[in-house]
């Protein structure tokens, strides 16, 4: 499958915002000296995130609000995403929604349109975060009492998004709609590198975020996420 670049412009956009898109780094961004990183979009894209007024974490700035094709989102939350005893920083998770909720089953069943945005803030070995994200389908499940084994095709290639390189400052939008399904979209490529129309899919892959894990450092970023 076709990867997506930084090279043109995705469906997600920040208002107010101009530039490339991407997790901008104070070290490699000279011209903007005072930030850390920071995610933002450019105005073309469909997707629109506000950083004007952005919430920071580890040094990304998650913005307060996007649109969505034509559908006016907000931040419901956003968490850092730690691995390890150590606390080694991995991401940043900001998840996306019309209306405010700490409810997690409201979401996960949910067939509004939402976003999961990924801001890395750091290199991660690919086939590590897809395995990790590949036994995550299956806790959630689990957790949400799914059956996901008729739909092991449609996981493959939600995985297949992960191939390739993972590095600090990819973003990844992982958004839902009724209209469109599952669809990602990497460094705010215009072309979503999947799209899969499937509820059930669409439920397990929240629940990955938003369900209660058996590693607590995944617990710590499920309640930022949900405002907790």
């Amino acid at each position: 499958m076709k990867s997506s670049g930084r090279g043109e412009q995705s469906d997600i956009i920040c208002p107010g915002q101009s530039g490339s898109a991407a997790c901008i780094s104070a070290e490699k961004t000279k011209e903007l000296p005072m930030l850390k990183r920071i995610c933002i979009s450019l105005l073309a894209s469909a997707m629109v995130c506000s950083a004007v007024l952005a919430r920071d974490i580890a040094g990304v700035s998650m913005p307060e609000s996007c649109t969505l094709g034509q559908d006016n989102l907000v931040l419901n939350g956003a968490g850092l995403r730690e691995k390890f005893s150590i606390g080694v920083d991995v991401y940043v998770g900001g998840l996306y929604l019309k209306n405010k909720t700490t409810n997690a089953l409201q979401i996960i069943n949910s067939d509004e349109p939402m976003v999961i945005r990924l801001c890395m803030v750091r290199n991660v070995n690919a086939q590590e975060f897809s395995e990790n994200t590949l036994a995550g389908f299956h806790e959630s499940s689990r957790n949400l009492g799914i059956n996901i084994g008729g739909i092991d095709s449609e996981i493959k290639r939600f995985l297949s998004v992960f191939s390739g390189s993972i590095s600090k400052n990819d973003v990844f939008d992982i958004t839902w709609s009724r209209a469109e399904g599952v669809r990602v979209y990497k460094n705010f490529s215009r072309t979503p590198a999947v799209t899969i129309k499937n509820m059930t899919l669409k439920r397990a892959l929240f629940g990955i975020w938003l369900t209660n894990r058996s590693e607590d450092k995944l617990n710590v970023l499920r309640r930022g996420m949900l405002g907790e």
